[in-house]
């Protein structure tokens, strides 16, 4: 079910209809796997990736935005975990 609900929020994000962000992707996530069973390894590489992107975006602000925010890397991580396009 986790695989699910994370797939239907990379269609949505995709399909630029609703123009979220990258943020938006972790706020959804966030709740996503705060409210559906806990799944290894999914679970777990899916917070890890929310981490490293929340800490990537830290960087960001610290440095004025002259730092890459990790969106891109961010995103195409959740893809890879899920297996998103294949």
């Amino acid at each position: 079910m986790l695989n699910e609900k994370v797939t239907e929020l990379l269609d949505r994000y995709e399909s630029g209809e609703e123009n979220l962000t990258a943020q938006d992707v972790r706020e959804e996530l966030d709740d996503i796997i705060d409210n559906e069973p806990w799944e290894e390894p999914l679970s777990r590489d899916l917070s890890q990736a929310v981490f490293d992107y929340t800490n990537q975006q830290r960087e960001s602000n610290k440095y004025a935005g002259r730092v890459d925010d990790g969106s891109d890397d961010f995103i195409a991580a959740v893809e890879r975990i899920v297996g998103y396009g294949k």
